[in-house]
Order: C-alpha cells, then structure tokens, then sequence
C-alpha cells in the first residue's frame, strides 16, 4: 500500500522494486528517509552484548511461584527504575485489562496476549509467542524465541522494540512450516524502535 522506510537501509545493487502483496499495490514514493548504503550478502550481525542480554532473557526458566511478586492480580503495577527489575512469571500471560510501567519483565513459558485495553510503558516481554492485539498503544520491548504478531492500527512508540531470536539450542527446520521465526506485522500497524 503506502509503506516507508524511514532510517538507515543496506539495500541490493537493483535498489527498491515495487511490489504487489496480496492484491495490494504500492503508492507511494520509493524515497529511503535516511542514509542508504549496499547490502552484502549476509545480515548485518548483532553487538555482542545486545545478544547475550537477549539470550539471557529466552534462556532463563520461568517459575510461576519463584518470582510472581506481585503476579498479575493487580490492574495496575509500576516499579521504578531505581528499584530491583520486578519479575513476573506466567505459563500464559494475558495482560488485557492491565496497566504496567517501568522496570518490570513479564516472562511466560507459553504465550503473552496484549489487546487495547492494555497500557503498557517501559516494561518488557517476553515468550515463545507474542500476540499484540488490534489497536494497541503503548511503548514496550516484545522479545520472543518463536513469532510476534503485531494487529491491525497498532502504535508502538519509540523506544519500543519487536524482536524474534532463536534460543541458541534451536535449530531451524526450513523444511516445515512455520518453525521458522518470525514477526507478522498488519496493516496500517508502526512500530518505532
């Protein structure tokens, strides 16, 4: 339809070729707003320290009982960023209705849903599986070892962050599908990060 690129992008010799996805052509202008350079071959590689604090977080065993503080009882949660990380783990979180801020990690072994009733600021989640429902508002990281999928008219606010890395014991099976990592982006969904 109307997508952008706005930022620095490595792009192939050829340049940006209009497509056509799902019967949708694109309109808009074919402008990089940033810098431009050439792509190689292999994929720019992550800080290694970015990486390992990634890693640390996927691989960490979730106990629904060993760090639920305060568990997603309460509406509302805020901790501060000068205070310890709070902690909170669950088999599947459902954060609907809920209002979290600061230096708060939500972990699940399964999945997390986020819908629009959520407001999430600062916080950081993390699963297997994300799905953020339609409409969602908000600033947070959503660090997931298998799939995101991000709805329809979704604002996800600078600093916010959608990323999908696999544990370092996964290995990737291209032969079947959907064992393969990946983030579902909808329509007319931004995320700035």
């Amino acid at each position: 339809g109307q997508s952008q690129i706005i930022g620095d992008a490595l792009l192939p010799k050829q340049g940006i070729r209009v497509g056509n996805i799902g019967g949708n052509s694109f309109h808009g202008s074919l402008a990089v707003q940033g810098k431009q350079g050439l792509s190689t071959s292999k994929w720019p590689q992550m800080e290694s320290a970015n990486r390992n604090a990634l890693d640390q977080l996927l691989s960490t065993e979730i106990s629904n009982t060993q760090n639920d503080i305060v568990g997603l009882n309460q509406q509302e949660i805020t901790n501060s960023f000068l205070d310890p990380t709070l902690f909170v783990d669950k088999d599947i979180a459902d954060l609907s209705g809920k209002k979290l801020s600061g230096n708060i990690v939500i972990r699940s072994s399964h999945e997390i849903y986020v819908d629009a009733s959520t407001q999430l600021t600062d916080v950081i989640l993390v699963a297997p599986k994300i799905r953020i429902g339609n409409g969602v508002r908000g600033i947070f990281q959503a660090v997931a070892s298998k799939e995101i999928q991000v709805g329809k008219h979704c604002h996800l606010k600078y600093p916010s962050a959608v990323v999908v890395l696999q544990k370092k014991n996964q290995l990737p099976n291209s032969n079947t599908y959907g064992t393969q990592p990946q983030i579902n982006l909808l329509a007319n969904s931004i995320v700035e990060g």
